[in-house]
C-alpha cells in the first residue's frame, strides 16, 4: 500500500461510519479519570484504562460501577504497575497485565480471579478464541556477549494452559522498553484472525511499516505500507517517520505516524483498495468534535475521546462508532 505522505486529503467521519453515539462517564472523585489510555467494550458496559493505574468499570450509559484491581496499586506516578488491559467475554474475565505481578484476572464485579505469572510484562493485549496475546515490553535476549530487547508475540491458551511465543524482531538497544508509547494497539483481531505490527519509536531503528497475520504458530507479512524514500533518514541522520501501530478493524487499515514532527493518519478501505492521507485525523461531520483520530474496538467498531478546554471538571467525553 503506498503512502504519499506529501497527500493531505482529510476524509469527513461521514465516509466511513454508518453511526456514532455518545457517553459521558460518570465524574466523580472516585471515577474521575485524564486520559483514556485504552478502552474495551464488556458485558453491558465498557472499560477504562486510564493513567497511574486507573481501571475503571461504566456501565453502557456511563454511570460508573467500580475500580478495578485498586489493591495491587497506589496510584502514584512514580510506581506504576499496570501495562495494558483486555477482556473474554465468554467468561467475564478481566486481565491486566502488570509490571510486578504478572497478568492479573478479575471478575466484573470487581472480585480477583487469580494470575498468569509467566507472561513477561506483556502489552497490546488481546483476547480471542480461548487465547490471550500480548507483546512484552521488555524481553532481553542474549546475542553474543551482550543482551538485547526482543519483541516477542507470546499466546497463552486458556484451553491447553500453555504459553507460546514467536520472533518478531530484535532491537539493537541495551536497555529501555521496546515501544516507549502509551498507545498499544499492536494487535487486532477481525473475525478470529490475529493481526500483529511493532514499530520501534527509537531514532536509531528503522520505521517498521509491515502487518503481520498470526497463522500456524507463524508471523506472516499481510500489508505494508510502502513509505518510498521518505522512510529512510533525512539530513541529520534521524528517521522522517515515527510510525505509530498499524490495525485492522472491519474492512480498514488505519495506522498513525509522524513525519516531519507532523501528526498524520492513515486509512486504506480493503474492499475498494484505496487509501486516503490526511494530517492529524479525519474531520467529524457527524458529532462535530474538530478533527479526531479514531482508536480500534474490534468487531467494526471504532472510539474517540473530546473535551473542550474549559471542561476540566469533568471525565472525557467517548465516542463509540461502527465503520460502514
Amino acid at each position: 500500500m503506498p503512502v504519499n505522505v506529501k497527500e493531505n486529503r482529510r476524509l469527513k467521519l461521514s465516509d466511513i461510519a454508518s453511526d456514532v453515539r455518545k457517553v459521558t462517564p460518570e465524574f466523580s472523585e472516585e471515577s474521575a479519570f485524564g486520559r483514556v489510555d485504552k478502552l474495551v467494550l464488556c458485558n453491558d458496559g465498557f472499560l477504562v484504562k486510564a493513567p497511574v493505574d486507573n481501571v475503571l468499570l461504566f456501565n453502557d450509559d456511563g454511570k460508573f460501577v467500580r475500580r478495578i484491581g485498586d489493591q495491587w496499586t497506589d496510584h502514584s506516578l512514580f510506581n506504576v504497575n499496570f501495562i495494558d488491559i483486555t477482556f473474554d467475554g465468554a467468561e467475564g474475565i478481566i486481565y491486566i497485565s502488570t509490571l510486578r505481578n504478572g497478568v492479573l484476572k478479575f471478575g466484573l464485579d470487581g472480585s480477583y480471579k487469580g494470575s498468569i505469572n509467566h507472561l513477561p510484562r506483556p502489552e497490546g493485549l488481546q483476547f480471542s478464541n480461548n487465547t490471550l496475546y500480548g507483546i512484552p515490553s521488555t524481553a532481553p535476549v542474549k546475542i553474543g556477549n551482550k543482551y538485547r530487547n526482543q519483541a516477542q508475540l507470546f499466546t497463552y491458551s486458556l484451553k491447553e494452559n500453555q504459553t507460546d511465543s514467536v520472533k518478531i524482531w530484535t532491537i539493537f538497544k541495551d536497555y529501555g522498553i521496546i515501544s516507549g508509547t502509551s498507545i498499544k494497539d499492536f494487535i487486532s483481531v477481525v473475525d478470529n484472525q490475529v493481526y500483529v505490527s511493532y514499530p520501534c519509536l527509537y531514532t536509531e531503528a528503522f520505521a517498521r511499516d509491515t502487518l503481520y497475520k498470526y497463522q500456524g504458530k507463524e508471523l506472516l507479512p499481510a500489508m505494508k505500507l510502502d513509505f518510498g524514500n521518505e522512510a529512510g533518514p533525512g539530513p541529520s541522520g534521524i528517521k522522517q517517520i515515527q510510525l505509530g501501530h498499524i490495525c485492522v478493524v472491519g474492512n480498514y487499515v488505519f495506522a498513525d505516524y509522524v513525519y516531519k514532527k507532523e501528526d498524520y493518519f492513515y486509512l486504506y478501505d480493503l474492499r475498494i483498495g484505496s487509501g486516503s492521507n490526511m494530517k492529524q485525523g479525519l474531520r467529524d461531520n457527524m458529532t462535530h468534535c474538530g478533527i479526531i483520530r479514531i482508536r480500534p474496538l474490534g468487531n467494526n467498531q471504532f472510539y474517540y475521546t473530546h473535551r473542550e478546554e474549559s471542561e476540566d471538571d469533568r471525565n472525557v467525553d467517548i465516542y463509540i462508532g461502527t465503520f460502514k
